[in-house]
């Protein structure tokens, strides 16, 4: 009989690590929850548990993405995605739900992201910086970049090997390439 290593327990204690400094940028990110993570883990869902962010998957307008707002009776930030929408789209609205959390919960309390924020023409600052960091934590740049020139060019190869949609790796693609990349 094999012996299967155990599962390895998160520590979800409020500790000195999470709460002495600001995530500004998805690497601080994944560099804090790196020895949390444990292959095929989702990195998402670690990062909402070490937070306490809730989590919750429901149907909703065709037009909303999600939603990232604080729960006043249990004291707890909740990001809502659209369970009808594609699993690849719930991924990066969960990342950019993230980013909401991580860059703006102290300018407002209550984000709702819809069809419209989707677009790479994205005007609104707030919406274009949760984009951008949403792109970075799901596609790291240099791990991106050298995919991209070790392995693959190819546009559905890059979508699955990051578990995004085409136009996320698009919009990630023009926005290294075009040097405005904050992360």
């Amino acid at each position: 009989m094999a012996i299967r290593p155990r599962k390895k327990r998160l520590d979800l204690r409020s500790d000195s690590t999470t709460s002495k400094f600001e995530i500004r940028s998805p690497v601080q990110l994944l560099q804090l929850v790196q020895d949390k993570v444990s292959p095929g883990d989702d990195v998402l869902s670690i990062i909402a548990k070490v937070f306490n962010i809730r989590v919750e998957y429901l149907p909703l307008d065709p037009d909303v993405s999600g939603s990232l707002s604080f729960d006043n009776s249990l004291n707890q930030w909740l990001i809502s995605i659209n369970s009808l929408h594609h699993p690849r789209r719930q991924r990066f609205t969960f990342a950019h739900e993230l980013a909401h959390f991580f860059l703006h919960k102290n300018k407002q309390r209550d984000f709702t992201d819809t069809v419209f924020f989707r677009s790479e023409n994205v005007k609104n600052n707030i919406e274009f910086e949760a984009n951008n960091f949403a792109g970075a934590l799901l596609m790291p740049k240099d791990e991106f970049v050298d995919y991209i020139r070790n392995t693959s060019n190819n546009i559905e190869n890059i979508s699955e090997k990051f578990n995004v949609s085409a136009m996320a790796v698009k919009v990630r693609a023009d926005i290294i390439r075009g040097n405005r990349c904050e992360f």
